[in-house]
């Protein structure tokens, strides 16, 4: 959480005491690493995309299987090409569906993020309150559970990423 208030408001230790152990960062810019870290792992998804000719590959299977054959080996041949062009295509399909997952995965966390700023804004002006403190401790709670949720969204992303992409392009870890 980046809100400087955490540290310096009278409440702020309440406030760090209520929320489960996470991951902790005063500096924005560790928590925009996180996120570009999946917009380029979303990029190299997209960069392996463009390396299958999709349009090529279904030309191309549609003229072997318009030629036909008569002779048992020009057919076993053509048959391995479209083999070939049957895994290719699969690994196109799953790399679009990975590249939607992680785009997908990142919107929602983003505007989870976003959510959950509004809703620890709101948390802050009502414990700065009298008698807030008591009603805040809910609310606290609430934001923890939606904070796992958005963590565990991450991780799951991160290893859809990595499946897709294969385990020589992970990112590297930070600190």
């Amino acid at each position: 959480i980046l809100d400087p208030r955490l540290a310096t408001a009278r409440y702020g230790g309440f406030l760090r005491a209520s929320l489960p152990p996470f991951w902790a960062t005063t500096d924005p810019a560790v928590a925009r690493d996180a996120l570009r870290r999946l917009a380029a792992q979303a990029t190299a998804v997209e960069d392996a995309q463009h390396r299958i000719d999709v349009p090529r590959l279904v030309a191309d299977r549609a003229r072997i299987v318009a030629v036909g054959s008569s002779s048992e080996q020009l057919q076993a041949e053509q048959q391995r090409s479209l083999d070939a062009i049957e895994q290719q295509l699969e690994v196109a399909s799953r790399l679009d569906e990975a590249r939607n997952i992680l785009l997908a995965k990142m919107q929602s966390t983003v505007i989870g993020l976003e959510g959950l700023v509004a809703r620890l804004a709101e948390v802050l002006a009502l414990s700065a309150t009298a008698g807030g403190i008591d009603t805040a401790h809910g609310q606290i709670s609430d934001l923890n559970g939606e904070l796992d949720g958005l963590r565990s969204g991450l991780a799951e992303t991160e290893e859809i990423s990595r499946k897709a992409l294969g385990p020589q392009q992970s990112p590297p870890a930070t600190a």
